[in-house]
């Protein structure tokens, strides 16, 4: 036993071992190994959520896309939209504020699938089959620039059919003077060719678009052009 003097405290503290050493690190750690595995877990789940987003989006577009190369822009309705991806018009008006705005993806998207056709074209050797090919593989881009020629009166569709044109019909004229052995000036197989493309156009429908009804079509161009030579 031992007596404490008037005056005297107990100093508690030099029995007593701070907790808040490994202890408290160690929860520490954990708390900010929890805390970044959240911050880590909600990066990947709005990544994710960004990439579905994207997906349905581009699901709009090229559904939207098929519509309008059959239909035309009278075929764009979003409630027929919405029914074909199998979500509904509220998803449609998260992506897009409305048709208009739609329309406007559609036609960018024209033009990239544009590029992507002549690039092919670039590779290619001969009308017949290699260009039937490209063509028999894009219908779906072809029949689109159809739409754009019946509705060439808006400003939006003309704009992108002339752009359209561009990028895809010098990469053909190349492989189509090489196959034909054309000796004309480049003004006089432009001319032709913008003829025979509204031509074509004119006489393609879903029914005769195959590879007999190209080949055969082509083969008769190749007849009448070597008229001019």
């Amino acid at each position: 036993m031992f007596a404490l003097w008037p005056g005297d405290q107990l100093n508690f503290s030099i029995f007593i071992k701070p907790t808040f050493g490994f202890a408290g690190q160690h929860a520490a750690s954990e708390a900010g190994h929890i805390a970044n595995t959240n911050v880590g877990s909600n990066r990947a789940i709005k990544n994710e959520n960004d990439l579905m987003t994207k997906d349905y989006k581009e699901i709009w577009i090229k559904t939207g896309y098929d519509f309008f190369a059959v239909n035309g822009k009278d075929g764009l309705k979003v409630e027929r939209l919405a029914k074909t991806v199998g979500k509904s018009k509220s998803s449609f008006y998260h992506h897009f504020a409305d048709i208009e705005l739609f329309t406007g993806y559609l036609l960018e998207y024209h033009i990239k699938q544009s590029h992507i056709i002549a690039e092919s074209e670039r590779k290619a050797d001969c009308i017949d089959p290699d260009l039937i090919n490209i063509f028999i593989k894009h219908k779906a881009d072809l029949f689109f620039n159809r739409q754009l020629r019946i509705n060439r009166n808006i400003k939006g569709f003309s704009e992108t059919l002339q752009e359209s044109n561009k990028i895809v019909g010098s990469a053909f004229i190349n492989v189509w003077v090489k196959d034909l052995s054309l000796n004309l000036t480049q003004k006089q197989i432009e001319g032709i060719f913008t003829l025979a493309l509204e031509n074509f156009f004119l006489q393609i429908n879903s029914e005769n678009f195959t590879v007999k009804w190209l080949s055969g079509y082509f083969k008769n161009l190749k007849e009448i052009t070597k008229n001019f030579n």
